[in-house]
Protein backbone atom coordinates (compact mmCIF):
# COMPACT_ATOMS: atom_id res chain seq x y z
CA UNK A 1 0.00 0.00 0.00
CA UNK A 2 3.17 2.62 1.17
CA UNK A 3 4.41 1.62 -2.94
CA UNK A 4 1.42 2.42 -4.23
CA UNK A 5 0.82 5.54 -2.44
CA UNK A 6 4.55 6.58 -3.14
CA UNK A 7 4.23 5.72 -6.64
CA UNK A 8 1.10 7.53 -7.23
CA UNK A 9 2.89 10.77 -5.26
CA UNK A 10 5.89 10.12 -8.17
CA UNK A 11 3.90 10.33 -11.00
CA UNK A 12 1.78 12.93 -9.72
CA UNK A 13 4.62 15.56 -9.01
CA UNK A 14 6.47 14.07 -12.32
CA UNK A 15 3.58 15.26 -14.27
CA UNK A 16 3.62 18.59 -12.13
CA UNK A 17 7.76 18.56 -13.47
CA UNK A 18 6.31 18.18 -17.23
CA UNK A 19 3.58 20.90 -17.29
CA UNK A 20 5.73 23.58 -15.60
CA UNK A 21 8.26 23.07 -18.25
CA UNK A 22 6.54 23.03 -21.09
CA UNK A 23 4.56 25.98 -19.68
CA UNK A 24 8.20 27.72 -19.40
CA UNK A 25 9.31 26.96 -22.84
CA UNK A 26 6.29 28.69 -23.85
CA UNK A 27 7.68 31.83 -22.52
CA UNK A 28 9.31 34.39 -24.76
CA UNK A 29 12.53 35.12 -24.58
CA UNK A 30 12.08 38.70 -23.16
CA UNK A 31 9.39 39.96 -20.69
CA UNK A 32 7.65 42.80 -19.39
CA UNK A 33 7.47 42.13 -15.47
CA UNK A 34 4.14 43.98 -15.45
CA UNK A 35 2.49 41.52 -17.87
CA UNK A 36 1.96 37.91 -18.29
CA UNK A 37 2.77 36.14 -21.69
CA UNK A 38 -0.07 33.95 -22.68
CA UNK A 39 0.70 31.90 -26.00
CA UNK A 40 -1.63 32.45 -28.90
CA UNK A 41 -0.22 31.03 -32.04
CA UNK A 42 3.11 29.70 -32.85
CA UNK A 43 4.75 28.57 -36.06
CA UNK A 44 7.47 26.33 -36.85
CA UNK A 45 7.29 25.70 -40.19
CA UNK A 46 7.16 21.82 -39.92
CA UNK A 47 4.00 21.13 -41.90
CA UNK A 48 1.81 23.76 -44.59
CA UNK A 49 2.10 27.48 -44.78
CA UNK A 50 -2.01 27.50 -44.35
CA UNK A 51 -1.58 30.28 -42.02
CA UNK A 52 0.47 32.91 -44.32
CA UNK A 53 -0.50 34.89 -47.65
CA UNK A 54 3.15 35.87 -49.41
CA UNK A 55 2.81 39.07 -51.34
CA UNK A 56 5.02 39.97 -54.08
CA UNK A 57 7.24 37.94 -56.42
CA UNK A 58 9.30 35.57 -54.86
CA UNK A 59 9.75 32.37 -52.97
CA UNK A 60 8.50 30.90 -49.88
CA UNK A 61 9.83 27.35 -49.19
CA UNK A 62 9.85 25.29 -46.16
CA UNK A 63 13.69 24.02 -45.52
CA UNK A 64 14.74 20.43 -44.86
CA UNK A 65 15.17 22.19 -41.32
CA UNK A 66 12.09 23.10 -40.65
CA UNK A 67 12.50 26.65 -41.31
CA UNK A 68 11.33 29.05 -44.07
CA UNK A 69 13.20 30.87 -46.24
CA UNK A 70 11.74 33.84 -48.19
CA UNK A 71 14.08 34.57 -51.37
CA UNK A 72 12.96 37.70 -53.91
CA UNK A 73 12.38 36.40 -57.23
CA UNK A 74 14.27 37.50 -60.29
CA UNK A 75 11.48 40.30 -61.05
CA UNK A 76 10.93 41.92 -57.41
CA UNK A 77 12.38 43.79 -55.07
CA UNK A 78 9.90 43.26 -52.12
CA UNK A 79 8.41 39.98 -50.79
CA UNK A 80 6.25 40.21 -46.94
CA UNK A 81 4.79 36.75 -45.07
CA UNK A 82 1.41 38.10 -44.23
CA UNK A 83 -0.63 36.34 -41.64
CA UNK A 84 -4.09 34.95 -42.56
CA UNK A 85 -5.72 36.32 -38.97
CA UNK A 86 -5.37 39.34 -37.04
CA UNK A 87 -3.25 39.97 -33.60
CA UNK A 88 -4.92 42.81 -31.26
CA UNK A 89 -4.66 44.09 -27.77
CA UNK A 90 -1.37 43.89 -26.14
CA UNK A 91 0.85 41.21 -27.78
CA UNK A 92 3.88 40.31 -28.37
CA UNK A 93 5.66 39.05 -31.04
CA UNK A 94 8.78 36.61 -30.94
CA UNK A 95 10.74 34.90 -34.07
CA UNK A 96 14.06 34.19 -35.04
CA UNK A 97 15.67 35.44 -38.38
CA UNK A 98 19.16 34.37 -40.07
CA UNK A 99 20.26 36.65 -42.88
CA UNK A 100 22.40 34.40 -45.10
CA UNK A 101 23.18 37.18 -47.71
CA UNK A 102 23.08 41.04 -47.19
CA UNK A 103 21.84 42.67 -49.96
CA UNK A 104 18.76 44.15 -48.80
CA UNK A 105 16.89 44.61 -45.42
CA UNK A 106 14.31 43.34 -42.99
CA UNK A 107 10.91 44.60 -41.75
CA UNK A 108 8.27 43.11 -39.27
CA UNK A 109 4.97 44.40 -40.02
CA UNK A 110 2.29 44.53 -37.46
CA UNK A 111 -1.37 46.11 -37.01
CA UNK A 112 -1.55 46.13 -40.78
CA UNK A 113 -4.95 46.57 -42.12
CA UNK A 114 -5.79 48.56 -45.75
CA UNK A 115 -5.60 52.11 -45.08
CA UNK A 116 -8.94 52.36 -45.07
CA UNK A 117 -9.47 49.97 -42.92
CA UNK A 118 -9.83 46.89 -45.39
CA UNK A 119 -8.72 43.21 -44.93
CA UNK A 120 -5.36 43.34 -46.75
CA UNK A 121 -5.81 39.66 -48.07
CA UNK A 122 -8.74 41.06 -49.78
CA UNK A 123 -7.46 43.60 -51.16
CA UNK A 124 -6.24 43.61 -55.29
CA UNK A 125 -2.47 42.89 -55.12
CA UNK A 126 -0.15 45.50 -56.72
CA UNK A 127 1.68 45.20 -60.21
CA UNK A 128 5.33 43.98 -58.86
CA UNK A 129 7.29 47.42 -60.21
CA UNK A 130 4.54 49.70 -57.73
CA UNK A 131 4.53 46.91 -54.59
CA UNK A 132 6.86 49.81 -52.41
CA UNK A 133 4.31 52.60 -52.78
CA UNK A 134 1.36 49.63 -52.02
CA UNK A 135 3.17 49.12 -48.82
CA UNK A 136 3.45 52.94 -48.11
CA UNK A 137 0.33 54.35 -49.43
CA UNK A 138 -2.06 51.87 -48.76
CA UNK A 139 -1.46 49.97 -45.75
CA UNK A 140 -2.05 51.32 -42.80
CA UNK A 141 0.21 49.60 -39.58
CA UNK A 142 3.98 49.57 -38.23
CA UNK A 143 6.79 48.48 -39.25
CA UNK A 144 10.14 47.87 -37.70
CA UNK A 145 13.35 47.47 -40.20
CA UNK A 146 16.75 45.96 -39.64
CA UNK A 147 19.52 44.76 -41.12
CA UNK A 148 19.93 47.73 -43.17
CA UNK A 149 21.79 47.39 -46.84
CA UNK A 150 21.03 49.24 -49.46
CA UNK A 151 21.19 48.78 -53.29
CA UNK A 152 24.72 48.60 -53.81
CA UNK A 153 24.91 46.34 -51.01
CA UNK A 154 26.35 49.34 -48.95
CA UNK A 155 25.54 48.75 -44.66
CA UNK A 156 23.41 51.76 -43.79
CA UNK A 157 24.01 50.70 -39.92
CA UNK A 158 20.71 51.97 -39.04
CA UNK A 159 16.95 50.83 -37.38
CA UNK A 160 14.09 52.27 -37.72
CA UNK A 161 10.40 52.50 -36.33
CA UNK A 162 7.65 53.68 -39.20
CA UNK A 163 4.45 53.94 -39.59
CA UNK A 164 1.92 54.20 -42.63
CA UNK A 165 0.38 55.53 -44.68
CA UNK A 166 3.26 57.43 -45.32
CA UNK A 167 6.27 55.75 -44.75
CA UNK A 168 6.02 58.30 -41.43
CA UNK A 169 9.39 57.85 -39.21
CA UNK A 170 8.64 57.31 -35.58
CA UNK A 171 11.96 56.40 -34.29
CA UNK A 172 15.48 56.20 -35.07
CA UNK A 173 18.08 53.71 -33.76
CA UNK A 174 21.88 54.96 -34.32
CA UNK A 175 23.60 51.45 -35.12
CA UNK A 176 22.17 48.49 -36.80
CA UNK A 177 21.52 45.17 -34.30
CA UNK A 178 21.34 42.26 -37.32
CA UNK A 179 24.34 42.53 -39.68
CA UNK A 180 26.47 39.37 -38.70
CA UNK A 181 24.98 35.39 -40.65
CA UNK A 182 23.80 33.94 -37.48
CA UNK A 183 20.69 33.74 -35.86
CA UNK A 184 18.54 36.42 -33.65
CA UNK A 185 15.61 36.26 -31.76
CA UNK A 186 13.81 39.44 -32.60
CA UNK A 187 10.31 40.83 -29.81
CA UNK A 188 8.12 42.89 -30.53
CA UNK A 189 5.82 44.06 -27.73
CA UNK A 190 2.77 46.22 -29.02
CA UNK A 191 0.98 47.36 -25.24
CA UNK A 192 -1.37 50.16 -26.15
CA UNK A 193 0.20 52.78 -27.95
CA UNK A 194 3.60 51.85 -26.62
CA UNK A 195 6.63 49.37 -28.90
CA UNK A 196 9.28 47.96 -28.05
CA UNK A 197 11.45 45.67 -30.00
CA UNK A 198 14.31 43.35 -28.76
CA UNK A 199 17.51 41.53 -30.59
CA UNK A 200 18.81 39.14 -28.35
CA UNK A 201 17.00 40.18 -25.19
CA UNK A 202 18.50 43.86 -25.92
CA UNK A 203 16.23 47.08 -26.05
CA UNK A 204 16.59 48.40 -29.50
CA UNK A 205 13.45 51.05 -29.80
CA UNK A 206 11.09 52.60 -27.09
CA UNK A 207 8.49 54.63 -28.21
CA UNK A 208 5.20 55.47 -27.77
CA UNK A 209 2.68 56.40 -31.01
CA UNK A 210 0.99 59.61 -29.26
CA UNK A 211 -1.64 59.67 -32.80
CA UNK A 212 0.56 62.74 -33.84
CA UNK A 213 0.17 61.31 -37.10
CA UNK A 214 -3.54 59.71 -36.49
CA UNK A 215 -4.91 57.36 -34.30
CA UNK A 216 -3.10 54.78 -32.81
CA UNK A 217 -3.13 51.35 -34.19
CA UNK A 218 -4.09 48.26 -31.77
CA UNK A 219 -4.99 45.63 -34.48
CA UNK A 220 -4.18 43.43 -37.72
CA UNK A 221 -1.87 41.23 -39.10
CA UNK A 222 1.48 40.92 -39.09
CA UNK A 223 4.42 40.38 -41.43
CA UNK A 224 8.03 39.66 -42.43
CA UNK A 225 9.11 41.75 -45.13
CA UNK A 226 12.43 41.48 -47.31
CA UNK A 227 13.78 44.15 -49.53
CA UNK A 228 16.59 44.15 -51.45
CA UNK A 229 18.38 43.11 -55.18
CA UNK A 230 16.06 40.59 -57.27
CA UNK A 231 16.74 37.72 -57.05
CA UNK A 232 19.21 37.87 -54.79
CA UNK A 233 18.01 38.53 -51.19
CA UNK A 234 16.83 35.98 -48.70
CA UNK A 235 16.35 35.38 -45.50
CA UNK A 236 15.49 32.57 -42.88
CA UNK A 237 12.42 32.35 -40.67
CA UNK A 238 11.31 30.17 -37.94
CA UNK A 239 10.08 29.63 -34.15
CA UNK A 240 7.19 32.12 -35.07
CA UNK A 241 5.26 32.89 -31.44
CA UNK A 242 2.54 35.21 -30.56
CA UNK A 243 1.99 35.91 -27.13
CA UNK A 244 -1.06 37.93 -25.30
CA UNK A 245 0.22 40.39 -22.62
CA UNK A 246 -2.03 40.17 -19.69
CA UNK A 247 -1.55 42.46 -16.59
CA UNK A 248 0.00 41.09 -13.51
Amino acid sequence: MKKNILSLVFLVLSGFFIFTCAKKKEQPLTQDPAYRSELVFSENFNGDLNNWYVGGKGKAEITGDSALILQLGSESNDLVLWSTRDFSGNFQIEYKIRFPDSSGFHAVFFCTKGAEGENILQMNPPPLEDFEQYIEKSLAGYQISCHMYDSVNRHLSTSRVRRNPGNLLLANAGSDPCTDNRDYVIDVMKIDNRIQYYVDGALVHDLRDRAGFGPTYYSGKIGFSIHGLAGVFNVLLDGIRVYKLIPR
